[in-house]
């Protein structure tokens, strides 16, 4: 009896080493497809349009808030927000002692 015991936990674990390995696969396989096009939209709360990134950044922080989206489709507008926000995003670790003066530099923490 205990040799089936055995026999059952091993066969457990080995179960639960497969699960584990098949979702590290789907997760490789999500990240390395190859995916279609660029952003073909940017989503902004309403009346945010031309604030400024802290601003929106502070309402969507507030979990009561419920925006209403208002969704760019112009690739010059997009590419400009996006830029704006990764700036703003980045520039968010400035000031803390993790930043070395070459990466600081490197966000342009002026714009």
């Amino acid at each position: 009896m205990a040799t089936n015991n055995k026999d059952l936990a091993t066969a457990v674990l080995e179960m639960k080493h497969r699960e584990q390995q098949k979702r590290a696969w789907q997760k490789i396989n999500f990240v390395t497809k190859p995916r279609g096009g660029g952003i073909t939209r940017f989503g902004v709360p309403e009346g945010y349009l031309n604030s400024p990134m802290q601003d929106i950044w502070e309402f969507l922080k507030d979990l009561t808030s419920q925006p209403t989206w208002v969704y760019i489709t112009d690739p010059v507008i997009i590419e400009a927000k996006l830029i704006k926000w990764q700036t703003f995003h980045y520039n968010q670790a400035a000031n803390t002692p993790f930043v070395k003066s070459e990466i600081h530099d490197g966000m342009n923490p002026l714009i």
